[in-house]
């Protein structure tokens, strides 16, 4: 994918298709789809900070999840108030984050969305534009 193609994704269009394949995450979601998120973040001059700080709210939700995911309807809420532009710090990172809580429907998305994150903080390093 190009820069241009990179910052073109839309988080909801690349969700749609779901998070998790089997148990992990859906492979072009770790590798073009977290690029896209980093590129995107890096072009609107959003710090590394506000995508770890997210990342770590996922993963407090995955660690308190229960198996059966009856726990995971209440985190959703709450992960949604959480986040607004206000509370991740742009409105460009709640859209990413919006449409990555509306795709985890059960565990194995919860854990597919903590990936995709972890995915992300690895490509922060990653330069397109070179």
């Amino acid at each position: 994918m190009t820069r241009e193609d990179l910052l073109a994704v839309e988080p909801a269009a690349l969700f749609a298709g779901g998070l998790a394949q089997g148990h992990a995450l859906r492979p072009e979601l770790g590798a073009e789809g977290a690029l896209a998120l980093v590129e995107q973040l890096k072009t609107a001059e959003i710090e590394a900070t506000w995508l770890q700080l997210a990342a770590a709210d996922l993963a407090g939700v995955l660690r308190r999840a229960d198996a059966e995911g009856a726990f995971l309807d209440v985190e959703r809420a709450r992960l949604r108030k959480r986040c607004g532009p206000a509370a991740v710090g742009s409105p460009l990172l709640s859209r990413w984050m919006l449409a990555l809580v509306d795709a985890t429907i059960d565990q194995l998305d919860l854990a597919a969305a903590v990936e995709f994150m972890g995915s992300a903080l690895l490509h922060w390093g990653t330069d397109v534009s070179r």
